[in-house]
């Protein structure tokens, strides 16, 4: 695990506990030192050179008494083996016989007792010196542990209070940070970010509050686009009801002012005209509340298991009912699809594009539905005179668009229904296709679950 993945406390509390371990094993490496290097050894090189000088015979007595009272010795011997044996521990003689060593410093077996001994070639001097005091750090009785041990929590103290310290200016800085952050945020600057690195102490908070930024800087964007596309078909609406407005008008001055003159045939087209009129109005109305919700997130959120049969079977008996006259056939009989979506919203892409289907088609509409790869293919066909190039085109993009079928004087919209019906596909990561197949053909691709 990399250092970066701990918060910044597991890292504060990591280094003390290391800086810790650190001093310990460094004043147990320095009390070694100690004792290898103990205070009195300059006394003893001393005795060495004077064992050499008296091996060698090249000092007199009374300088060998001056150099014995500046070392504190008080009498030096030459013993044999054997007399070595009885003076001395046999451990000692071991070690100083066995080990290549100068010379040893040990207590004899007489209490009190400590003389320096070292080899030359025909005996063993022994030079008479004060008990050398114990090796610090080793005499587990005196004071020096618990040195040690005030030593370890002093700096473990220590470590705290600085690591601390260094968290509290941490802190700080990153307050001051947020604040600006902030402060930018408020006044509309909604693309500032934290510049951050993997090693900073508040690495995962800094990334927290820039995807809060980046996603409030999609919500201020998505907000102003809908207030954009509002201004759109504010501009488009008043534009496309000027003409059923004026053709509502003319209608009822005529109906009023010239209603005796006209035969019942003519008053039987006008109130046609005048019901597809309100068709129209009532249908445009249908499709700005669709549109609204469509950019409303809990639509877009809401996401369930859908039988797609099941959903296209009630559509389609709605409309078989209101279109006696158009045979609807379906291709689907065996079909058993699932797919993850809104099921409202599905429903009403399906009605538009069906009852667009209906209106334009001369006598048969077909339904068919096929699974290809990650897709489900839903294909909506009629055999109508189909999309002109400039329909095509506009599909899913124009708001607004007025077509007329003369053949029973009706008027709808296709514009908006259209781009209900993109915007549908695109909130379910679909595709569609338009396409001229002996009529008009919509093609809609929806993910299945994989």
């Amino acid at each position: 695990m990399k250092l970066h993945d701990f918060t910044f406390i597991g890292r504060i509390f990591i280094m003390t506990v290391l800086i810790v371990i650190v001093l310990f094993f460094f004043i147990l490496f320095l009390s070694q030192k100690i004792s290898d290097n103990p205070p009195h050894k300059d006394r003893y090189d001393k005795l060495e050179m004077i064992s050499e000088l008296v091996s060698q015979k090249m000092i007199d007595k009374n300088a060998l008494d001056r150099l014995l009272s500046q070392v504190g010795s008080t009498e030096v011997k030459m013993l044999s083996r054997e007399e070595l044996n009885k003076l001395f521990y046999e451990s000692d003689v071991e070690r100083l016989m066995n080990h290549s060593l100068r010379y040893i410093v040990a207590p004899s077996k007489r209490p009190g007792q400590w003389f320096f001994v070292t080899k030359t070639a025909e005996s063993f001097l022994c030079f008479q010196i004060p008990p050398p005091p114990p090796p610090p750090f080793k005499n587990r009785r005196g004071p020096m542990p618990l040195v040690i041990f005030i030593s370890i929590v002093a700096f473990a103290i220590v470590s705290v209070l600085v690591s601390f310290s260094i968290l509290y200016i941490k802190l700080r800085v990153f307050s001051k940070k947020a604040a600006i952050f902030i402060s930018s945020i408020q006044q509309g600057k909604f693309d500032t970010r934290f510049q951050i690195s993997k090693n900073d102490a508040f690495y995962e908070s800094m990334m927290q509050f820039n995807t809060m930024a980046q996603q409030v800087e999609k919500l201020v964007d998505k907000i102003k686009n809908s207030e954009q596309i509002r201004i759109e078909i504010l501009q488009e609406l008043s534009h496309d009801l000027r003409t059923p407005i004026a053709s509502l008008k003319n209608l009822i001055e005529t109906l009023r002012f010239a209603s005796d003159n006209i035969t019942k045939e003519e008053k039987k087209e006008l109130m046609q005209l005048a019901s597809a009129e309100m068709v129209y109005f009532e249908r445009l109305v249908e499709d700005l509340l669709m549109w609204a919700r469509i950019n409303e997130p809990k639509y877009q959120e809401q996401k369930e298991e859908i039988h797609l049969v099941n959903l296209l079977d009630g559509e389609l008996i709605r409309l078989e009912s209101i279109y006696p006259k158009i045979l609807i056939e379906k291709n689907y009989h065996s079909i058993d699809v699932h797919i993850m979506g809104n099921a409202y919203l599905l429903k009403r892409m399906f009605r538009n594009v069906l009852e667009n289907a209906v209106e334009h088609a001369h006598n048969k509409v077909t339904i068919s539905i096929n699974v290809v790869g990650k897709f489900c293919e839903i294909q909506i066909m009629d055999d109508g005179d189909g999309f002109s190039v400039d329909q095509i085109n506009s599909y899913g993009k124009k708001k607004f668009s007025r077509v007329a079928l003369f053949s029973d004087s009706t008027r709808l919209s296709i514009g908006l229904g259209s781009v209900i019906v993109s915007n549908i596909v695109k909130l379910h990561d679909g595709i569609l296709n338009i396409k001229n197949k002996g009529g008009a053909n919509v093609i809609i691709q929806l993910p299945v679950p994989g």
